[in-house]
């Protein structure tokens, strides 16, 4: 099963953590995608990990009983966290079950054009604001979608992004080219099977090297 690593800035990852963030707005993810998105802590601010082994809390629907972190990317308050803490900055942290995208509407409520406001099918802008951790100062008019995420597995190790293979990076693939004449593999005769002409796509699986800008796909792990 494919599944997506996705980039996010420290301040988002914390509240995600803390269960105070159960949407992410986006411009660009796959539509129909349901399945988990590892969240990489980009390499701006700072964030720092508290386990609380014991503890036990269910949020928005969230549920994180099996074991219970704090984060925090407030430097005045990294101290508390130097017992069992990591540096965040630069690892995939956790990851997060994408349970519905949907598409957020954007409209001016009155004739004066002011106010721009945003909502989804089930969402009014208030709660979707809140859900988001976004404020109207945040509000553009941008094509957004919702992410929906309904639980946290945080890692008890950081992950490395070459821990996660992702397939082949293929320019003819990218430019509507496989499996066509113009692609210099391609091999009609081979009912357009590549692999045996040279075509580096089906080569298998490499390590991811470098963050996605937003998002990308990897292999799926196997769940224990």
């Amino acid at each position: 099963m494919n599944e997506i690593i996705l980039n996010k800035d420290c301040q988002t990852i914390t509240n995600i953590i803390n269960g105070v963030q159960t949407i992410i707005l986006l411009e660009k993810f796959p539509r129909d995608y349901t399945g988990w998105v590892y969240l990489y802590c980009d390499k701006k601010g700072a964030l720092w990990l508290r386990r609380d082994i014991d503890k036990e809390v269910e949020l928005y629907g969230i549920d994180m009983t099996k074991k219970c972190y704090v984060a925090t990317c407030d430097p005045n308050r990294h101290l508390a966290f130097k017992y069992n803490r990591y540096d965040l900055r630069g690892h995939v942290v956790a990851r997060v079950w994408c349970e519905k995208v949907e598409q957020v509407y954007g409209y001016y409520p009155d004739v004066e054009g002011e106010n721009y406001t945003i909502e989804t099918d089930t969402l009014k802008e208030d709660e979707l604001l809140k859900r988001s951790c976004w404020t109207n100062e945040d509000v553009d008019e941008n094509n957004l979608l919702a992410i929906h995420i309904s639980k946290v597995e945080v890692f008890d190790q950081p992950k490395l992004l070459r821990d996660f293979k992702r397939p082949q990076e293929c320019w003819y693939d990218d430019h509507n080219m496989c499996k066509q004449e113009k692609c210099p593999y391609y091999w009609a005769e081979n009912y357009g099977e590549c692999y045996d002409t040279g075509c580096t796509k089906y080569d298998g699986l490499v390590e991811v090297r470098k963050a996605p800008p937003v998002y990308c796909w990897v292999e799926g792990e196997e769940d224990e």
